[in-house]
């Protein structure tokens, strides 16, 4: 055994000494930290459980307060199922109320119903009697008609024998004088001896027959017993008056007779009513006259006269209009001229002439000027100049302004002012390109006063139970008889009226013109 170690020997024993001296610094080192590490987990833990028992404590207070929560729940919801229960106790109730009333009020509709039922068939019945008494009227119609046609050809015979009668006694220059002052009582004279030869029931089939057609016509009128004299009508402040009224006023005033020649439509029968009652006057009318016994009346078979409404104003005083003087027996016009230049008149059955009341007034009119029919104004009679010669003749035509007073549907009237410059403007081509102008095919569309008035009423009437289209009221009114090619010429012109593309009727139109 070595007492002493060698140098090797003691340097490898102090540095094993000092190695362990350094590993014994680093475990307690180590030592420390882990020490200290674990008293951090222990004040963890200890937080840790605080936490954990505050958690405990929390939970235990919310359950006890979700215990609260949850029969403070069953208490509301018991408190509103209680409360629901009544409120639908209280609308079951209600209900129940409200349809009993309703069960009454059924129940008085339906009671209702039943007299309205009960009324409609008591309607039907009398429907039924109205269409049996119709077909009984239409029989009769028809019976009349065959009279009527009986009349006819007694008339031709009573024409043929004042014919033969004239040309006896008088000579043909002087032949329309002869029936203006003494024709008509020749005539008449050889219709009630013609008369008298038949039975006296057919007699009276055949004056009943003419006393009808005059009626229709509006030229027959027979003063009741008793009856007093006719109040003439006043002006009203509100009325409209057409540009060319004066002048025919005027005219009238004058003592001359006025002939006032204008398209049909255009309100020359409505003006002449105003003129008679702007001078205090009767007003009385007659158109479309074939016989002088339609204007100087006759004595039936029982010997009355039967008086006429020239009759009435000659010798009672009042405005006589004489319409459509152009589609008449010129005769007729003769003898109203002749009555008035000589101021008396021969009348039937009454002892020599009658004199011309000094408040009497006459006015003619027509929609020619005399020149015979065209396609427009078919069944026209010409004029001879000596005829016209009587009369002052005034141009009658459309006035926009009385037009624009009167039409309150704007747009219609524009459309139809439009319409009726283009079919004017054709007219007017036509008859300079063509020697014909009785074929004018632009003369069967007639846009008149009266026509758009009617339009405006039936578009207004349309709003209210809707039965035509405006294609199908614009086509009936104006365009009924016009040709494809023509409607298709006047849709040409129309497309170049700019102003009225935007008219709430221009596409109806352009439909019909399409066509």
């Amino acid at each position: 055994m070595k007492i002493f170690a060698t140098k090797e020997d003691r340097q490898k024993i102090k540095e094993d000494k000092k190695l362990s001296r350094e590993t014994i610094e680093q475990l307690s080192n180590r030592l420390v930290t882990v020490n200290r590490q674990f008293l951090q987990q222990v004040d963890n833990f200890e937080n840790t459980k605080s936490s954990f028992v505050e958690k405990k404590l929390f939970f235990e207070n919310q359950q006890k307060f979700d215990t609260r929560i949850l029969d403070l729940q069953k208490n509301i919801y018991e408190e509103i199922n209680s409360k629901f229960e009544i409120m639908v106790k209280d609308l079951f109730a209600k209900y129940q109320d409200y349809i009993s009333e309703k069960n009454l009020e059924t129940r008085e509709l339906y009671s209702n119903f039943s007299d309205k039922i009960s009324l409609f068939d008591n309607k039907f019945i009398e429907f039924e009697n109205s269409k049996n008494q119709i077909e009984s009227l239409t029989t009769r119609q028809v019976e009349l008609k065959t009279e009527i046609e009986n009349v006819k050809l007694l008339e031709g015979s009573y024409k043929d024998t004042a014919i033969h009668l004239i040309e006896d006694k008088i000579q043909s220059d002087i032949l329309i004088s002869y029936i203006a002052d003494k024709g008509a009582k020749v005539i008449l004279d050889a219709f009630n001896q013609e008369l008298s030869e038949f039975p006296i029931t057919e007699q009276k089939s055949f004056v009943d027959a003419i006393r009808l057609i005059l009626e229709n016509k509006k030229i027959l009128f027979r003063r009741a017993q008793g009856e007093v004299d006719m109040i003439p009508g006043k002006i009203r402040k509100d009325e409209i008056f057409h540009e060319t009224y004066y002048k025919v006023k005027n005219t009238v005033l004058s003592g001359v007779i006025p002939m006032v020649v204008g398209p049909a439509g255009s309100g020359k029968s409505h003006a002449m009513e105003q003129i008679a009652r702007d001078l205090g006057l009767n007003f009385y009318m007659a158109n479309r006259i074939q016989n002088t016994f339609e204007l100087v009346g006759f004595v039936d078979a029982a010997g009355k006269y039967v008086t006429t409404q020239f009759y009435e104003a000659f010798t009672k005083g009042g405005l006589f209009f004489f319409d459509e003087v152009d589609a008449s027996s010129p005769e007729a016009l003769v003898t109203i001229n002749a009555a008035v230049a000589q101021g008396h008149m021969a009348f039937p059955g009454h002892p020599g002439n009658m004199q011309m009341h000094k408040d009497f007034k006459a006015v003619v009119a027509g929609n020619t000027y005399g020149t015979g029919s065209t396609l427009q104004y078919t069944g026209r009679n010409k004029l001879d100049a000596a005829t016209l010669d009587r009369f002052l003749v005034i141009d009658w035509h459309y006035d926009r302004v009385l037009e624009d007073k009167k039409i309150q549907d704007k747009p219609l009237l524009e459309i139809c002012w439009a319409l009726r410059d283009v079919v004017n403007k054709l007219q007017n081509d036509f008859n300079n390109a063509n020697r014909n102008r009785d074929n004018n095919p632009y003369d069967s569309i007639i846009i008149s006063t009266r026509g758009i008035e009617n339009l405006e009423r039936i578009f207004e009437q349309e709003t209210k139970i809707s039965t035509m289209s405006k294609e199908e009221l614009f086509r009936s009114k104006f365009f009924a008889s016009a040709k494809k090619d023509i409607l298709h010429h006047i849709l040409d012109n129309v497309k170049e009226e700019k102003s009225i593309k935007n008219n709430v009727y221009f596409k109806n139109i352009e439909a019909i013109l399409a066509a």
